[in-house]
């Protein structure tokens, strides 16, 4: 996984916290780790890896 420092925050709206992010970023590591859509776990990586939002996941009706 790539380091959370070297990354935009997952909710870049509040207030910085850490621990909010290491937490958001390791669930959704197991959600990607664990669909057997190689399409979503890719989506899902972009996130965690600081290429696409949590906004535009939420959007997406294989994640939904």
């Amino acid at each position: 996984m790539t380091e959370p420092s070297s990354t935009p925050p997952l909710l870049p709206g509040l207030p910085p916290n850490r621990a909010l992010d290491d937490h958001l970023r390791r669930s959704l590591a197991v959600l990607r780790d664990r669909s057997e859509d190689v399409g979503l776990r890719d989506r899902i990586d972009d996130v965690i890896r600081g290429r696409s939002s949590l906004r535009a996941l939420s959007r997406d009706p294989a994640f939904g």
